[in-house]
């Protein structure tokens, strides 16, 4: 196949964004197609699928670092953590130093360690630069600069002739190394799933806390036998290694991933969620210094937290000053000896691993499956991530009393060495416990800026503490130096065991979780099994950091509005809307200041319809709403065919009486809404005359009722008003309701209220693909690449399809065939499944039409291999579609054929559609049209490339034909779809 044509024209292509495929319930009729990457620099002559870049392009997608061999993942383990071994070896391998130091350049004790302080403050500086640079560049970049950049600093470390001078390059040379040393949990979340993430997670936490064990050992025998300006050149061996290592390992980081490949295939990069690079930093900046110092303020988990492994972690910085002072001051020791008592560090920090592992083994994977069996999602309190805190909290205060009263020269000195493993193993199991709970308990981003708020204090108390020991051993002698270390670890003991009786109460009182706490609020309304105990199993979090944003920065400065009627709506409806305020507008890339407008445009005229107060008397006939619902059922059940078996005869009994306050008479008046819609002419007389108002305003003072009922009848209710609210083209309430209705589908899933009953366990199979297919219409409307209303959960067990079922009596047909319009029809339960996998597949597919425009040369031309992959894909798609639901489709339209025939007429199709009814035209037709709809959005660059590029290759004319041909056949279905199809604004300004 010919390569993609090259233009000296400036003309561009319009493009659209990505939409990552969501992988469906696996079905044997539509299994998707294989795709591939496609090089389109070589041409190559296979027809491959263009990936999906705003994701990984499947669960099995090669590039994706979790599909990586073992070995290779493993292997990605090594690197960050020899750089992080080598930066925290830098800082204490410079302590047997000092007494060199002192006495070459004439300096007091406190001078000599200022090298050592200001390298360790250097570090404290990682999460900062970390976090701008990787998310900018990528992980490997920061690996493979900072090794060699610290070897250079270090290097130059070693040649100082002065204090000064050393202090400068030892500071600059960590913060050469702190970058790494930051991210390097982050490349282990990259290639291990979270299942198998805890035993590579422990032991990359074990190097960096090895390394200020093991730098007083090496560089004890490196000054006796080297010089002191070894303690530098030696870290550059390691750092050397560290840099081989890197060499060999590749790029961990999604988002650079994606944009990589992306540019390599020519293809828009993914979506970025700030308008500028600068935008980009300033939100990192603020994720890794400003809101850590805020929160070390206001927060007082992360204060009181931060403080206790700060203060730990600077007594283990400290003995860097007073094992030297003691074990060759009591003892002894040569300079090499007393290097060889940190080990009894290193010890102790081994030691700890297993105990985090045992801890999360035996106390905290029991909560997570006993979780599970109470029917939640195996979230448990954050507080039970604290148990090996408040386990090794008891050896710091040990440690140090036992190294306190035994440093003495009528004891053995083995006693002290050996007083220091506990000290280590509390300390590490302290620190590993501190960190995850405070990701657990904050989540997202404040978790991250929690833990960069430990960072920071850990940092610098750990750098400023040895600047002061000498002075205080000398002054109060070891054993009560030591013993004041040791009264306040004891002080400090109890803040694990405080946090995790009180944590919950504690956090509720934070700012975090007040801020938190007011968006639930909002979301009371909906997640109203409350008192069905199905809140908790549902954990609204994920709703919320996904989907929903409160409605308080709706943006009056810029655009005023009545605050009566904004008051009087969000006391009539439920008070969210998922594009509304600045942060969300910015989440999508789009205008922050079109929130609103959209709140304008969408709440306004409701007010007009609808009263806040509920009344039980009908100012409508009897007639008019059989009528309505006749419509409503030749209209739109065949769509969206969710109605129970029995809901004709509530209907009638209804509408034949007063309506009362409950979830049936809310359903009633709600499909009387969507009938009274399309019983109308036109849209625009529907538009004016208004005459759904009557039955919509009282359903909608009924919706309090339905969020306070766990049953099938009110989920009815929510998916029902999200149809409502499309088919009058308001498509974000209709993504408001579609929520509500998913989160409460989601629920009756997991609770099995209808195991037993076949009957509901279909029409509960037919709401969960409804809700599907609408999320995928909204999503198409709102350029939402993913809406994530659905969320899919391994305990969500769809129970298997029963085809008895059928939505109503025949017994009741004939009061509905004398109001039913023209050109209605209903599935069979047979092909119910069938269409919404087609519906929703078809719709992911015109998402990906654009693809057929790639870059070449910095201009968008047309790509004939990915447009006829495309077609492949479409060609495959009608294959898979039963005999009920064919069209008749030309045979030159057909890439199943050979290439050799003509691509000229529309000729006369093979597939006759033998199995289609007349009581499946609408739909049959539909999907016709949307076949034709995606063909020729397909086609269209290659004739757009002739008109205005001035480029006609034969593969460019042969793709205008098949343009042309398809055109011929969407305008042969349209006509009929657009009189037999639901019909809203949005969908027509989509189409």
């Amino acid at each position: 196949m010919a390569d993609s044509p090259q233009s000296s024209s400036t003309a561009t292509l319009p493009t659209t964004g990505h939409d990552r495929d969501m992988d469906l319930e696996k079905d044997d009729t539509l299994d998707p197609v294989d795709r591939q990457n496609v090089d389109l620099e070589k041409g190559k002559e296979e027809q491959q699928t263009p990936p999906v870049v705003l994701d990984w392009d499947g669960p099995d997608d090669p590039e994706n670092p979790m599909n990586w061999p073992q070995w290779k993942r493993n292997f990605h383990v090594v690197p960050p953590a020899v750089i992080s071994f080598a930066a925290t070896l830098g800082s204490s391998i410079y302590t047997p130093a000092v007494p060199t130091i002192m006495e070459k350049w004439n300096v007091s004790s406190t001078v000599a360690l200022l090298p050592l302080t200001v390298y360790v403050l250097a570090l404290g500086f990682g999460p900062i630069l970390a976090a701008p640079l990787s998310e900018t560049y990528g992980r490997h970049v920061v690996y493979l600069s900072s090794a060699p950049l610290g070897a250079l600093f270090t290097m130059g470390a070693g040649f100082s002739q002065n204090i000064q001078t050393l202090c400068i390059l030892r500071f600059f040379s960590g913060l050469a190394f702190s970058p790494a040393l930051a991210i390097g949990a982050g490349s282990i979340a990259d290639v291990n799933r979270p299942e198998h993430r805890a035993i590579p997670s422990a032991l990359y936490i074990l190097s960096p806390f090895l390394g200020p064990a093991l730098g007083p050992v090496i560089g004890a025998f490196v000054t006796v036998r080297k010089g002191w300006r070894w303690t530098q050149w030696t870290l550059i061996f390691f750092a050397i290694f560290a840099f081989i290592l890197t060499t060999f390992a590749r790029e961990t980081h999604k988002s650079t991933i994606l944009t990589r490949r992306a540019k390599r295939l020519g293809l828009p990069p993914p979506a970025s969620l700030f308008p500028n690079r600068s935008a980009k930093i300033r939100f990192l900046v603020t994720v890794t210094l400003i809101r850590p110092l805020n929160m070390l303020i206001t927060e007082p988990i992360v204060a009181f937290l931060s403080l206790y492994v700060s203060f730990n972690f600077s007594v283990l910085f400290a003995f860097f000053a007073a094992f030297p002072y003691v074990f060759k001051g009591v003892y002894g020791f040569t300079t090499e000896q007393a290097g060889l008592v940190f080990l009894a560090i290193g010890i102790g920090s081994g030691l700890a691993v297993p105990t985090v592992i045992a801890c999360d083994f035996w106390l905290y994977q029991p909560k997570v499956r006993e979780a599970k069996k109470n029917g939640g999602n195996g979230g448990v309190a954050p507080e039970y991530r604290l148990y090996p805190a408040m386990i090794g909290s008891v050896g710091l205060p040990v440690g140090l009393f036992w190294f306190a009263w035994s440093a003495r020269s009528d004891v053995s000195w083995a006693s002290p060495v050996v007083a220091a493993i506990p000290f280590a193993w509390g300390n590490l199991s302290i620190f590993i416990a501190a960190a995850t709970y405070l990701i657990d308990a904050y989540q997202a981003l404040n978790g991250a800026s929690a833990v960069a708020a430990n960072g920071l204090l850990r940092y610098t108390l750990g750098g400023v503490f040895p600047l002061f020991t000498l002075q205080m051993y000398r002054n109060l002698g070891i054993d009560w130096a030591t013993s004041l270390l040791g009264f306040i670890a004891v002080g400090l003991m109890p803040v694990p065991w405080v946090l995790f009786k009180f944590g919950k109460q504690i956090r509720k009182r934070s700012a975090n979780e007040i801020e938190m706490q007011a968006i639930k609020s909002r979301l009371e309304d909906v997640f109203t099994l409350v008192s069905m105990q199905s809140l908790e199993r549902l954990d609204p979090n994920y709703v919320i950091m996904g989907n929903s944003i409160g409605y308080n920065a709706i943006g009056h400065d810029q655009y005023p509005m009545d605050e009566s009627i904004i008051s009087r709506t969000w006391r009539m409806e439920f008070p969210f809307m998922t594009i509304q305020t600045p942060s969300t507008m910015c989440l999508l890339g789009l205008d922050p200041k079109l929130a609103a407008r959209m709140v304008v445009s969408e709440r306004t005229d409701l007010s007009m319809l609808t009263a806040p107060h509920f009344s039980s008397k009908l100012n409508f006939q009897y007639e008019d709403a059989i009528s309505a619902f006749g419509y409503f059922y030749g209209k739109m059940q065949h769509w969206y065919p969710v109605l129970h078996q029995d809901f004709f005869n509530l209907y009638l009994e209804k509408m034949g009486s007063d309506v009362n306050l409950s979830t049936d008479s809310c359903l009633v008046l709600i499909v009387a809404a969507i009938g009274s819609v399309y019983r109308s002419s036109s849209l625009a007389t529907a538009y004016s005359r208004r005459p759904d108002a009557g039955y919509i305003g009282k359903a909608l003072s009924m919706i309090p009722c339905v969020h306070l009922e766990f049953s099938l009848r009110s989920t009815q209710c929510l998916l029902l008003l999200s149809v409502y609210y499309n088919c009058i083209g308001k498509p974000c309430q209709a993504h408001d309701y579609i929520l509500m209705a998913s989160c409460k589908a989601q629920a009756l899933f997991k609770c099995h209220f209808y195991d037993d009953d076949n009957d509901a366990i279909e029409l509960l199979r037919r709401i969960f693909w409804s809700i599907l297919l609408i999320e995928t219409e909204l999503g198409y409307h709102l350029d939402m690449p993913e809406s994530n209303i659905w969320k899919f959960d391994d305990r969500i067990l769809l129970p298997g399809i029963h085809t008895s079922w059928e939505p109503f009596h025949s017994t009741q047909q004939y009061i509905i065939e004398q109001r039913r319009p023209p050109h209605s029809s209903a599935l069979t339960s047979n092909d119910t499944k069938a269409y919404f996998l087609a519906a929703i597949s078809m719709c992911r597919m015109m998402r990906r039409c654009f693809a057929s425009v790639v870059l070449f040369n910095n201009k968008e031309v047309y790509a004939p291999i990915i447009a006829n992959e495309l077609a492949n894909q479409l060609d495959k798609w009608y294959e898979h579609l039963p005999s009920s639901l064919k069209f008749v489709r030309p045979r030159n339209l057909s890439f199943a054929t050979d290439e050799s025939l003509p691509f000229s007429g529309l000729g006369t199709g093979t597939e006759a559609g033998t199995g289609s009814t007349s009581s499946q035209a609408a739909v049959t037709r539909f999907l016709e049209m949307q076949f034709y709809q995606c063909l020729i959005s397909t086609y269209w660059p290659a004739v757009y490339s002739i008109l205005y590029l001035d480029t006609a290759p034969d593969t460019t004319l042969v793709d205008c034909s098949r343009f042309f041909d398809a055109y011929v056949g969407l305008v042969s279905s349209i006509t009929d779809t657009i009189t037999s199809c639901p019909h809203t604004p949005w969908n027509f300004y989509a189409r």
